[in-house]
């Protein structure tokens, strides 16, 4: 069958087909024009095809293989990335609600800690200018109160002038009052 299907086309090629001893086999054959003759070669298809399996069961154990180590990797970098940015995200919640305590821990050397380094100066420079802005406001405080006690020394003085006909007692009471 092989000889016939090479002199019918007269080309190169090759067929599945059952020999003349009743052997299924590989046939491939090779038209020579010049000599216009078939050169064919057979191999029964159980030789040609007994590794196949082989190759393919190892085939797809490779594929599972490398699949699992694929899914593992995935799963360690996911992991590798998610744990700093949810506990970067917390210490901004936290920040977030007033908490300028609060640092994010920096355990490795990569953008994430580049990131996490940045909040935690950020976080530690929004503390110091709360602190000095508490401290202004405090200094400002005490400033208006002792100004508005001078305010209302002054006021007592002047109610008790306009009262006072002696001006010794006059004198005396604002001294008190001076240096009260």
């Amino acid at each position: 069958p092989g000889t016939a299907q090479a002199i019918d086309t007269a080309q190169n090629g090759f067929a599945l087909y059952t020999n003349h001893l009743n052997v299924p086999v590989i046939g491939v054959y090779h038209w020579l024009p010049t000599l216009k003759v078939v050169l064919l070669a057979e191999i029964p298809q159980v030789v040609a095809f007994s590794n196949l399996r082989t190759i393919i069961v190892s085939s797809l154990i490779i594929a599972l293989v490398s699949a699992s180590v694929a899914v593992l990797g995935a799963l360690y970098t996911l992991q590798t990335l998610n744990i700093p940015l949810t506990n970067l995200a917390d210490v901004a919640r936290q920040v977030a609600g007033g908490d300028l305590s609060q640092r994010a821990k920096v355990e490795q050397e990569d953008e994430i800690a580049t990131v996490a380094n940045a909040f935690n100066d950020m976080t530690g420079q929004m503390q110091t200018l709360i602190t000095n802005l508490e401290e202004r406001v405090a200094e400002r405080t005490q400033a208006l109160e002792m100004r508005s006690h001078e305010l209302q020394t002054a006021a007592q003085i002047a109610r008790d002038a306009s009262l006072e006909q002696n001006p010794s007692d006059l004198l005396d009471r604002v001294a008190r009052l001076i240096r009260e």
